[in-house]
Parts: structure tokens; sequence; C-alpha cells
């Protein structure tokens, strides 16, 4: 009798919790309560070199609580840092095997004093004045999503039950290789693509359905991006708010856009096969997923990134408040002749992005703008 009962509280209580969850999704229509929001862009600089370094495949960059600005050059292999005004001021790294050096960085974090760079099976820490400190072996390939602080990300876990369609989102300490479980969310998808012996797996986020994830004083924003849903928890995974849009339309991606993004990808240094590239744009889907960048600004503002993959001259983005709703809605225009070859970088009153003109000379542009701050 005493079992029976406790397992009838038991569920009780989950209903209960489950209810608590349905109540606190704030469920928007697709029409911001004080409508368009304008930055009001004003150039600062452009740039198209950092010192010897011609820029020309920018992977990601950041800009430190310094003002000073750090740039992965794909091509390059290299770090680039920039002062506040551009000038450039130094450059580290080097693509290897050895120590300090990173067989395939793509992205990096800036958080404390480190710059921080997943590679394959390893991330690496070097000083901000590109020092190297040390490597940690993450034991297989992790692709860490965002920091937590110097030593702990957000990654996602893949289910290798190929049954179960569930991806795990997670905290990973370096230090100490615990892994925390956050939430569990349906898997993401990649598309794929054979000739001969090669095989090619990819997944970008804007027309493959992945997690986007932030941080923001300990706490995690995250959604899988085929729905205009994201969840707010604590470090434990306690959901403490959940909000979506109804009614959005996602973007469609015309052909052209399909196969020009394929024969841009290298593959050991030359040009994917014919029969792969049509293998993949066959299988891509026909819209975009519907965003592929979170942002939290000073105030708490949630910033959301939407996809056009066809509109490289305009960046959509809808903002909300702390609790959910949906404020407003922006169109950042760029300047004539500009397009967009990386995505937004928001620091403050600061935006900087990697442009291309009209004639495919790629710069790099900062902003002053002005952001909401009385919502």
């Amino acid at each position: 009798m005493t079992k029976r009962v406790s397992f009838i509280l038991t569920v009780i209580i989950g209903l209960l919790f489950n209810v608590t969850i349905l109540k606190a999704e704030v469920k928007n229509q697709d029409k911001p309560l004080k409508g368009n929001w304008d930055f009001k862009l004003q150039k600062l600089w452009e740039i198209d070199n950092a010192g010897d370094y011609v820029l020309t495949q920018i992977a990601d960059l950041q800009e430190d609580d310094d003002s000073r600005i750090y740039i992965f050059e794909w091509k390059h292999n290299k770090f680039l840092v920039l002062d506040q005004k551009g000038k450039f001021q130094y450059a580290f790294g080097n693509q290897g095997e050895g120590p300090g050096e990173y067989k395939m960085a793509y992205s990096f974090f800036l958080e404390g004093p480190y710059v921080i760079v997943p590679d394959q099976q390893k991330v690496h820490y070097f000083k901000k004045d590109g020092t190297y400190v040390k490597s940690y072996n993450l034991g297989g390939m992790a692709f860490l999503r965002a920091p937590v602080d110097e030593f702990r990300f957000l990654k996602v876990q893949e289910n290798e039950d190929e049954k179960v369609n569930l991806d795990k989102l997670e905290i990973i300490d370096v230090n100490t290789m615990k892994h925390t479980p956050i939430a569990e969310i349906s898997s993401e998808k990649e598309l794929t693509a054979s000739s001969g012996g090669l095989i090619m797996k990819f997944k970008d986020g804007f027309s493959t359905p992945v997690v986007i994830v932030a941080e923001k004083d300990n706490e995690i924003y995250f959604g899988k991006n085929d729905r205009y849903f994201i969840k707010k928890v604590d470090m434990n995974g306690k959901e403490l708010l959940s909000f979506s849009i109804s009614g959005r339309e996602q973007k469609k991606i015309p052909m052209d856009v399909k196969r020009q993004r394929f024969e841009n990808v290298r593959v050991n240094n030359g040009r994917m096969p014919k029969e792969m590239i049509d293998q993949l744009v066959k299988s891509m889907p026909d819209y975009c997923t519907y965003y592929s960048q979170i942002d939290i600004d000073k105030n708490g503002l949630i910033y959301i990134h939407m996809n056009d993959v066809a509109n490289k001259t305009v960046q959509e983005i809808d903002i909300f408040s702390p609790d959910g709703k949906y404020l407003y809605h922006s169109a950042i225009q760029l300047p004539e002749g500009f397009k967009r070859v990386t995505q937004l970088f928001f620091k403050g009153n600061n935006l900087i992005v990697f442009v291309e003109d009209e004639e495919g000379e790629q710069k790099l542009v900062k902003f002053q703008i002005e952001t909401p701050a009385n919502y």
C-alpha cells in the first residue's frame, strides 16, 4: 500500500511539474509589441588587411572587454589581433600537430585571460598575447558550442543508437572531463554524399537543423532551429523560461544558392566532385532553418538572428525581453554595395561584420549602433 501511494504521488508531482513548464511558455504572435528597431549603423572604419595578411576567409571573430578585436583567418590559419580602431597589433598560431598547434581550427572563445581554440579532438589555450599555455585532450570529436567559463563548455552529445532520435545538450569540464547533462533534444540533421571512397557529411545550421546555444550569467539559452522555440534553463537544466513565435514563415533557398553553397566547398585542397555536389543539392531542404544565432545583451535582451541564405545584404533580428516577450523586429541593412560573408558580431554598442563589396573585395567593417536600453 505504501509503495502504491508513493507511486501515485510521484505521478501527480510529475504532472504538476509538466503543467508548470507549459505555463512558463510565452507564445508570441508574429507582431512585435513595440514595432521595428533601427540600430542606426554608423560606420567607424573598414579594413581589407591586417598587417601583411590580406583578409580573405575570416572564420570567426570576437572583441574583448578592452575593445581589441581577435580574428581567426582561415586561409592563413592565423589569429590576427587589432586595436579598437582596426590597426593590426600582432598574429599568432600555427596549423600542425606539435604543442600549441591546431589541426583544424574553425572557431574560438575569449574567456578570462585566454584565447580558447577548439580543435578536432582537443582544445588549446593561449594567452591573449598569443603565448601558448596548454591543451586538453577531449578523448574524441567534440564540437564545443559556447563557453560557460574558462574550462566548461556547452556541447551536443550525439546518441550512438541511431534508433533513438535524441541528442544530449551537456556541459563538459575539460579539467575533470565531467559531463553534466542539461537537456535532451531531438537529433541534429546532416547531409551526406559519397564518391568512390570519399564520404562528405555536411551540417551548417542554415539549412540543416542544429542546436543553437548561448550562455549569459549562468543561464543557458538553446533551441533546435527547425522550430521557432527557445528555452532558458539554469546550470542544472531546470527550466526557467520558454518562448516562441507562431506564424513565422521560413525563407526559401533558391536552387542556384544551393549549388553555389557546395561548389565553394573544398575537399583536399580541390573542388568537390560534381556527383557529390549533385547529391547534396538534391537532399538539401528547400527552406532555411529559422535562426542561426542567439545573443544576450547587458540588459538581458535576447537577440535572435534569422536565417536567409539568399539575402546577404540584410540581417533580420528579433528582439525579446528577458521574460520572452517579442518586443522589436529589426532588418539591419548593410551599406550599399556590401553583402555579409560572416554572421554579425555584437559587443555593447559595436557591431562588426566581414563583408564583400561589389568588386569582390572582402573587408572587415566596424559600426557604432544604438540598442534598446529601456524596453
